[in-house]
């Protein structure tokens, strides 16, 4: 239900009350914790308790900040819509089991045919790229909702092309900024048993990068409404990483997983990538996607080399390539906040 009022609010444009909902929500689950669990001792039950009454809080917050009992009635319920959004949005019922399959079957499969130890190392390893996608999940509920409004513009093709352009230059630059610094971080972050999870993060923030790429073009499909498209390429996805997982698994160990879901998700990148341009011309700048490549593959060479120079040259490098991918968007950050501070 809480959901639900978000989802109201972001529709009627009212960004700050869904902000504001949204930090009710999570500030009142963290000291609702506290108080049932450190000073009542209620365990699970406190956490469960916590977790309904914040939300409850979020709803009526929007409740009442919105109006919304003022907006619904049975009354108004047409068959037309109802018709309408099940056509839509049923099709993202399997897809979000599809990705909660993709997302556990990397840890299963190596749970079963390995052992719980190197799923509890996989798991570390797979902390960072995740780093990625929640910084990703901020932009992305701003993206689908641009998508929806601009879908039908003019000059969409450029905006969308823009701004995936964009998209690519900025993560591209956190995770090769990731693995520049994951030298000298890993090892204070992360316990000594865990050690191996080093050899595999930067197989899984590439995956995690093309992941990105797959969200990007879906926020499309969600816009033109083409909601099988996402079913169906989230599908066949899934069935490539868990094959490839099950027949490597034995073979490369760990190493399995991060490269299943490599390939799963390129694969899914350059399908959507390719079927979108039936609706969308979505076009990449080829010197991009090359300068991407090549400052991937130097930063993973330098990151498995040995020592603490090599280790500060590739901090250093990281850094460089993420100013320079990012120089327009950083100048034009800057001069938006100089504007504004000069207004004051």
């Amino acid at each position: 239900m809480s959901n639900f009022a978000l989802q109201v609010a972001r529709g009627k444009g009212k960004n700050i009350d869904y902000s504001v909902a949204s930090t009710i929500i999570g500030v009142s689950t963290i000291i609702l914790n506290l108080i049932f669990l450190l000073y009542f001792k209620m365990g699970v039950m406190g956490m469960l308790l916590a977790q309904t009454i914040s939300n409850l809080i979020g709803y009526l917050y929007i409740w009442i900040k919105e109006k919304l009992y003022l907006n619904l009635s049975i009354k108004k319920i047409e068959k037309k819509n109802v018709a309408e959004l099940l056509k839509y949005s049923l099709p993202l019922v399997p897809n979000g089991l599809i990705w909660w399959i993709i997302n556990a079957s990397d840890r299963t499969i190596i749970s079963i045919v390995l052992d719980v130890a190197a799923n509890g190392i996989y798991a570390v390893s797979n902390k960072f790229s995740t780093i990625i996608v929640q910084l990703y999940n901020v932009f992305n509920l701003s993206w689908t909702e641009s998508a929806s409004v601009h879908i039908q513009d003019k000059d969409r093709d450029v905006f969308f092309s823009e701004t995936f352009n964009s998209i690519l230059k900025l993560f591209s630059s956190i995770g090769i900024l990731m693995i520049g610094f994951m030298p000298f971080v890993f090892n204070i972050m992360v316990d000594k048993g865990y050690s191996e999870a080093y050899n595999y993060i930067p197989l899984l923030i590439i995956g995690t990068f093309f992941n990105i790429i797959v969200s990007f073009i879906g926020g499309i499909y969600v816009a033109l409404k083409r909601t099988k498209d996402i079913a169906i390429t989230s599908l066949s996805s899934g069935i490539i990483n868990i094959v490839i997982n099950v027949l490597l698994i034995n073979e490369i160990k760990i190493y399995a997983a991060a490269i299943s879901t490599i390939i799963a998700f390129v694969t899914m990148s350059i399908y959507r990538f390719i079927d979108v341009q039936k609706y969308v011309k979505l076009k990449i700048n080829p010197k991009v996607i090359i300068a991407i490549a090549i400052c991937f593959l130097i930063s993973i060479f330098m990151y498995f080399q040995n020592g603490i120079l090599i280790h500060s040259i590739l901090a250093i490098f990281s850094m460089i390539i993420a100013i320079t991918f990012n120089k327009d968007m950083i100048v034009g950050v800057y001069q938006s906040a100089k504007s504004k501070f000069l207004k004051k």
